[in-house]
């Protein structure tokens, strides 16, 4: 058995096995995946492929990402289900993201069965996650004494740990706080909203409270200090920043943050889609 990364010639036969594409799906399935790839959004080296005397037995899907992290997508195999070929994609796997403080997987729950391989290895299944999105068009009221300012420079001390206090306690997944450090968040905020103007911070009596990072109709984050929350600021700064991003927005938030839930259910959001979330983290 061979195992190694594909190239773009393999790149359809290793996207049919992995997502089980069926066959009326598959034109339009591979041309996107193309479209994806001219534009530098979809690299073949992420999918490995399991090879038996040149046949492709197995396939996984796996990314490095900014921030010490990475992202992995569990393996299948060519009928019949062979065991041992999941494992040895997912030695590999652990092996090519050994720089990675931790892994993500995100699976739909219809696909739950497919999380045998990551359990085996060390994953847990930690949470659930529900994908929201707000068509936009909120009018943001006003709130005397607070203010809503661009980010100043990120590599402050003072920012910095602004980032950290606005971390702290938080209910969205804190497994992950646990093991990441201040530049690993920066990092990985940075990798996902590369533009600035995306980020900004709010202000209350002169003291920064919260920060948010936007990319286009995308909020990666928002969050308050502990010693705020709970009097009515989290939802004026929310409204705030859905009045400046203009457009629809998508946000993702663990299934266990209630206050948040429903903060995001009185201003419209609506779920769209719900995935397991399976998190390994280095020892």
């Amino acid at each position: 058995m061979t195992i190694q990364p594909a190239t773009r010639e393999e790149l359809p036969e290793a996207l049919t096995l992995l997502y089980d594409v069926a066959p009326e799906d598959r034109p339009a399935y591979l041309a996107h995946a193309f479209r994806l790839m001219a534009r530098g959004e979809l690299d073949p080296a992420d999918f490995w492929l399991a090879r038996d005397a040149g046949h492709l037995i197995g396939v996984m899907a796996l990314r490095e990402l900014a921030g010490a992290a990475g992202i992995v997508w569990p393996p299948r195999t060519a009928p019949p289900h062979r065991q041992d070929v999941e494992d040895e994609l997912m030695e590999a796997a652990l092996s090519h993201l050994n720089r990675a403080k931790l892994l993500q997987t995100f699976l739909p729950p219809e696909q739950h069965e497919l999380a045998g391989p990551l359990l085996r290895h060390g994953f847990t299944h930690v949470t659930d996650v529900i994908h929201l999105e707000h068509p936009g068009g909120l009018i943001a009221p006003p709130l005397e004494h607070l203010e809503i300012v661009s980010s100043p420079d990120v590599k402050s001390p003072e920012y910095r740990r602004l980032v950290m206090r606005c971390h702290d306690d938080s209910l969205d997944c804190p497994e992950l706080n646990r093991h990441r450090t201040v530049d690993d968040l920066l990092t990985g905020y940075q990798d996902i909203a590369p533009e600035r103007d995306g980020w900004r911070m709010a202000v209350w009596h002169g003291a920064p409270v919260g920060i948010a990072i936007t990319s286009p109709g995308e909020l990666s984050f928002i969050g308050l200090i502990p010693e705020v929350r709970g009097q009515g600021l989290g939802s004026v700064f929310l409204r705030q920043i859905l009045d400046r991003m203009g457009s629809p927005c998508r946000l993702i938030v663990d299934e266990r943050n209630t206050p948040a839930k429903r903060m995001y259910a009185r201003m419209g959001f609506q779920a769209t889609a719900a995935r397991h979330v399976l998190l390994w983290f280095a020892e």
